[in-house]
């Protein structure tokens, strides 16, 4: 499936790849490169409806764009600390309840994580990452409007250099964009 000249996943394109066997839709979040934001909401009514699981790589943005696991239908999503200046090498998996008993360990142990994770915790790295998300969420709407400031001035001393050259999307009211 090829996104459109913006980075953006159709909902028709996915909707025609999904197949009855299909146990688990995976979509980036917001693209490291491009800085496309996909419409996650959207995209997990749909696999909601085709009965498939949803995971989102929050990567790019867990702690800078708002995210509720419930009202998007996210049944999984992973996120990496470093990129909300936490400690690097740690991250999270949010995994929804329902599908902790279907999970089976890859690697096996101690108890931890309900016997999912064998290991020590590495507390200093939770605790990190916690409090790291904690300052981002209340930030957020702040770095938002930061953000948008941002790339108006930017494009805005670029004029007609970039008219029909930037990769990515414009930020416009119809798609949810920074």
């Amino acid at each position: 499936m090829n996104p459109d000249s913006e980075g953006i996943i159709s909902l028709e394109d996915l909707k025609s790849a999904i197949q009855p066997n299909t146990g688990l839709i995976t979509i980036m979040h917001v693209n490291n490169e491009t800085g496309t934001i996909q419409d996650i909401a959207s995209i997990g009514a749909l696999a909601k409806q085709y009965g498939a699981l949803f995971h989102v790589d929050a990567a790019q943005s867990a702690g800078k764009l708002p995210i509720d696991v419930a009202a998007m239908n996210i049944d999984l999503l992973s996120m990496t600390a470093h990129k909300v200046y936490g400690p690097k090498g740690s991250g999270a998996m949010y995994v929804r309840t329902a599908l902790h008993p279907a999970l089976a360990p890859m690697l096996h142990g101690g108890g931890q994580e309900k016997g999912l994770r064998p290991g020590t915790y590495a507390n200093h790295q939770i605790v990190g990452l916690g409090k790291s998300l904690e300052l981002a969420g209340s930030t957020m709407q702040a770095d938002l409007a930061h953000s948008k400031e941002l790339r108006a001035t930017m494009l805005e001393a670029l004029g007609d250099v970039v008219e029909n050259g930037l990769v990515g999307h414009a930020l416009d009211s119809t798609r949810k964009k920074f």
